[in-house]
């Protein structure tokens, strides 16, 4: 919001989970050799298995992921979570407190770039 630039827009129909990590890849091949840091809001395609599988890969994290719903990383969302919170990888995340309204305005910036298609914050 600070200087306007919407770096990679990316506005569909759906929300899920697939959409997000396309998303995301997409972000990250702009500049693949950078850091990245993605603010993101609690939603649980924020926090998929996928997710956590990809940045593994993009991050060369060798550790045993486990299994979505059983053990490990995968296990649940806040495994999950903690997993692509960690600051030693490269691309990483940040999530926003439940119900936070710093976001609206992301949402308030993106509403003029496309005024004319419902605005999601990712």
């Amino acid at each position: 919001m600070a200087t306007g630039k919407v770096v990679f827009p990316t506005i569909q129909d759906t929300r899920t989970e697939a959409d997000f990590l396309t998303h995301i890849q997409q972000l990250v091949e702009s500049d693949p050799e950078g850091q990245w840091i993605f603010i993101a809001d609690q939603l649980n395609t924020h926090k998929s298995a996928s997710l956590v599988t990809w940045i593994a890969e993009q991050c060369a994290v060798k550790d045993d992921l486990g299994e979505k719903d059983k053990a490990g990383i995968l296990q649940d969302m806040p495994s999950r979570a903690a997993f692509l919170q960690d600051e030693s990888h490269r691309s990483r995340f940040i999530y926003t407190p439940k119900h936070c309204s710093w976001l609206n305005q992301v949402e308030s910036g993106l509403a003029q770039v496309a005024p004319f298609a419902q605005t999601r914050t990712v």
